[in-house]
C-alpha cells in the first residue's frame, strides 16, 4: 500500500500467515496480505508472521515456522492444525513476546497461552458450520466439520475481539455464540481494481453478462446458468469466470457461454469494465468481492437476496431470490435491452464502491489497532 506512516503506539503484532502460504491469491489470502500491508504502514508496529508448511521468505519481516516443514496439503489437515494451534504456536508467541495475535482464517486461535497477550479472530464467514454440504463427501464433513466446530467454540471463548467483513457475518457470529455480544467489530474487505492493461485482451462477445464464481455449491452457478438458458436465446451471452458446469450444460449453452479460469487482476478488471452487467446468484456470501469490483468499474450489478449481498450492493440494485427460477428469468427478460437505471450511472456506482477503497480500509484498521495501544 502507498501512503504516509500511521502514528500508533509500539506494539508487537503476530499474524497467522497460513492463508498466504496455502493460497496467496485466494480471497482470504489477499485480505491477509491487505491487513499486513496496512499494518506495515503504521509506525511503532513490529510484525512477526506465523505459519506451518513449506518455508517462505519475506522481505523486512520475520516468518516463524516449526523446525520441520510439512506439505501444503498437510497444513490443512485437522490434526496438524490442532497440533500447531495448541502446542507449537502458543510457545512460539510466548518466546517472541507477541502482545497481539490475529488469526486470519475463520479460526485458529492459539491456546492455552504461556504468557499474557490479546487474541483477535478474523471470521470471514461461518459457512463450515451453516453450510456443511460444502464438503461433498460425508467423511470430509465429519472430519473437517468436527475441527471447525471445536475451533469456532474456541474462538468464541478465547477471542478478545472478533473481526468480520460484513454486518451479516457479525450478526451470525452473535446469533450462534451469544457470548460474543459486544466483542465483534466490522472491518470491510479492501477492494482494489487493477488499473493495468491486460497483456492479452480476452476473446469475449461485444455484449455480455458476467458471473464470477467458484466450484462451491453455495455459489449456485448451475442453477443460474439453467435459468439463463430458460430465459431464451434473446439474452446476452454469458461469461463465467471460475466454477464448474456439467458437460450437458456447456453443450446446451454452446457458443453463447464463455468459460475462463486463472485470470490475472488486469484481465479481471478488463472483464468488469466491458461487461454489461455482473450477476451474483450466490446462496450465501460473507462479503462478495466481485460485486464491489464490478461497481468500482462502473458496471451495474444484479444480486441475490440475503446474506452480505444485502449490504455490499446499493439498495437500488436489482435483486432476486437465488432459488426462484421464474423470478430470475423474469428479471433477466426485464433488464435485457433496457437502458441503465438512473441509479446505475457509472460514477455513482464508483462512489458507492469507494467505501471499500484503500483510504477507508486504512482508517478502519488504524481505529481498530488503537484499541490495543
Amino acid at each position: 500500500m502507498r501512503g504516509e506512516k500511521w502514528l500508533v503506539a509500539e506494539l508487537h503484532v503476530g499474524v497467522d500467515y497460513r492463508p498466504v502460504v496455502l493460497a496467496p491469491d485466494s480471497p482470504v489470502g489477499r485480505q491477509t496480505r491487505a491487513l499486513i500491508s496496512a499494518l506495515s504502514l503504521m509506525t511503532g508496529v513490529r510484525l512477526t508472521f506465523y505459519s506451518d508448511g513449506p518455508a517462505r521468505f519475506l522481505r523486512d519481516h520475520m516468518l516463524r515456522q516449526p523446525g520441520w516443514g510439512t506439505s501444503l496439503e498437510g497444513v490443512r489437515r485437522p490434526w496438524r492444525c490442532l497440533w500447531y494451534e495448541h502446542h507449537w504456536l502458543p510457545r512460539a508467541l510466548a518466546s517472541d513476546g507477541v502482545a497481539l495475535f490475529v488469526s486470519t482464517a475463520n479460526c485458529g486461535l492459539p491456546g492455552p497461552l504461556h504468557h499474557s497477550m490479546h487474541r483477535v479472530a478474523w471470521v470471514h464467514d461461518l459457512f463450515p458450520l451453516t453450510l456443511p454440504k460444502q464438503y461433498p463427501r460425508v467423511s470430509a464433513r465429519l472430519l473437517y466439520g468436527g475441527y471447525y466446530r471445536h475451533a469456532y467454540r474456541r474462538m468464541a471463548a478465547w477471542a478478545d475481539e472478533v473481526i468480520t467483513p460484513s454486518h451479516y457475518t457479525a450478526s451470525e457470529c452473535v446469533r450462534r455464540y451469544s457470548r460474543l455480544q459486544g466483542r465483534v467489530r466490522v472491518i470491510p474487505y479492501l477492494v482494489r481494481l487493477s488499473r493495468r492493461r491486460p497483456r492479452r485482451s480476452l476473446d469475449v462477445p461485444e455484449r455480455f453478462w458476467l458471473v464470477v464464481s467458484s466450484s462451491e455449491p453455495r455459489k449456485n452457478l448451475s442453477f443460474f446458468v439453467e435459468s439463463w438458458l430458460g430465459a431464451g436465446e434473446g439474452m446476452p451471452p454469458l461469461v463465467v469466470v471460475g466454477g464448474r458446469l456439467s458437460p450437458s450444460l456447456r453443450e446446451a449453452a454452446g457458443q453463447r457461454l464463455s468459460l475462463f479460469e486463472g485470470l490475472d487482476d488486469a484481465q479481471m478488471a478488463d472483464l468488469y469494465r466491458r461487461a454489461e452487467r455482473l450477476w451474483e446468484p450466490s446462496l450465501a456470501e460473507g462479503f462478495a468481492v466481485p460485486v464491489v469490483e464490478a461497481l468500482a468499474a462502473g458496471t451495474p450489478v444484479a444480486v441475490a437476496e440475503g446474506s452480505a449481498l444485502d449490504e455490499v450492493a446499493p439498495s437500488s440494485a436489482p435483486r432476486f431470490s437465488p432459488r426462484d427460477r421464474e423470478g430470475i428469468v423474469a428479471l433477466m427478460q426485464r433488464l435485457e435491452g433496457k437502458p441503465r437505471l438512473e441509479t446505475e450511472e457509472p460514477e455513482r456506482l464508483r462512489r458507492w464502491a469507494a467505501r471499500y477503497d484503500e483510504a477507508a480500509y486504512l482508517q478502519a484498521v488504524s481505529e481498530w489497532l488503537d484499541r490495543y495501544r
